[in-house]
């Protein structure tokens, strides 16, 4: 540990060492700069530090750094290239992809899915969030502590990718950074609003008349809309839909997050539900460009005329959370109905064996599937299995 350590204070004081001449010479008056190396390079392992040279080093700091002397509120700076030294200042074996933004959740796994996306491979990530200060026109003023009330923290990215010569993929890898930020910065910045989307959604749940469904069945929606709004559901986006002759359509100004602009996304209509359906629950054809490269989750409610006349859906798309996969299914609202009724369909003791052999089956049931399976399907198939 010690020789470890020794060996990242040496190639840390030569790295200070270029950056404080480097910022003499350069003209950098920027207050706490000194301090920029080992805030910019603490989260990468001593290996990694090792594995390159100092010059490949301090060519991703000060390319990176001087990259985001300048940022408007809310602009992302994302730039993908190849270093070469009489272009860009230094060399490098890899291309580098470099994003200075607003720090918000997702961002490191969502822009490594649009590298991967554009077949990109990674090699090192090297992500800092810096505390700055900014003046009127958007120029660093200061590198501040996180205690500082007149900072705000910033997510500097610096992604090393397989090298590649090709101009194009480098600008198309931009592009879909772009993209990806505009989704992650639409759900992060509208999450409130979202949640509380959610929650008025079992309000209303609860307040439907009892003629229209089972009151346990009412109960249990209700209860997982307020389980997805208590963080376990990565809320993305929500807009309510009519039911037209030609299907669902987004209503207008109803969209937030990733859906306040209308997605062209394959739903399907409030005439397929079953007619005791209180909840739908069901996934998209696209996978999310944040956070999970996995198709949305897709959770809805239909919407009724005074006289009970189904006229649309209200929906809620995001994804469930690693705790909604992990935790028994006896815990989570909607699926312990379900558990609880293939258990009394089957007539099987839960202390006996095949009861018991019955309730593993469930309880390693693929989730998803699980999420989307009636109580009909999910009895059919598990007692073919026990």
């Amino acid at each position: 540990m010690a020789d470890n350590d020794q060996a990242r204070a040496i190639v840390l004081e030569g790295i200070e060492a270029d950056w404080t001449h480097s910022s003499a010479r350069d003209g950098i008056a920027v207050a706490g700069v000194g301090g920029l190396p080992r805030r910019y390079f603490a989260g990468v392992s001593t290996q990694d530090l090792r594995d390159r040279n100092s010059a490949q080093l301090f060519g991703a700091l000060r390319s990176h750094w001087r990259f985001g002397l300048r940022r408007r509120p809310d602009e992302s700076l994302v730039r993908a290239l190849s270093p070469e030294g009489g272009r860009h200042g230094w060399d490098a074996p890899v291309s580098v992809l470099q994003v200075v933004t607003p720090d918000v959740p997702f961002l490191v796994d969502s822009v490594a899915m649009a590298a991967r996306r554009c077949g990109h491979g990674i090699e090192l990530v090297i992500h800092p969030v810096l505390w700055l200060r900014r003046d009127p026109e958007g120029f660093v003023t200061a590198l501040c502590d996180p205690s500082d009330p007149d900072a705000s923290p910033e997510s500097y990215m610096h992604f090393e990718l397989e090298r590649t010569s090709d101009e194009q993929s480098l600008r198309a890898l931009e592009r879909e950074v772009r993209i990806t930020l505009a989704n992650v910065r639409a759900g992060v910045q509208d999450w409130e609003v979202l949640r509380a989307r959610t929650t008025e959604m079992a309000a209303e749940v609860r307040r439907q008349p009892a003629d229209r469904a089972d009151a346990a069945d009412r109960g249990e929606a209700a209860a997982l809309l307020d389980w997805m709004a208590d963080d376990h559901f990565t809320l993305l986006g929500a807009a309510d839909f009519d039911l037209t002759s030609d299907g669902l359509e987004q209503v207008a100004g109803t969209g937030l997050g990733v859906m306040a602009d209308v997605m062209q996304l394959p739903f399907r209509a409030s005439d397929e539900w079953d007619a005791t359906d209180v909840v739908l629950i069901t996934k998209t054809e696209i996978a999310s460009l944040v956070h999970r490269a996995t198709p949305y989750d897709i959770v809805g409610i239909k919407r009724y005329q005074p006289d009970g006349r189904i006229t649309g859906e209200r929906r809620v798309m995001g994804l469930f959370t690693s705790e909604a996969y992990l935790s028994s299914p006896s815990t989570i609202p909607v699926l312990r109905r379900k558990v609880a009724e293939v258990m009394q369909r089957s007539g099987f003791s839960q202390r006996g064996h095949d009861g018991k052999e019955l309730r593993a089956v469930l309880e390693g049931y693929p989730r998803d599937e699980l999420f989307a399976a009636s109580v009909d399907q999910l009895h059919e198939t598990t007692m073919g299995v026990v």
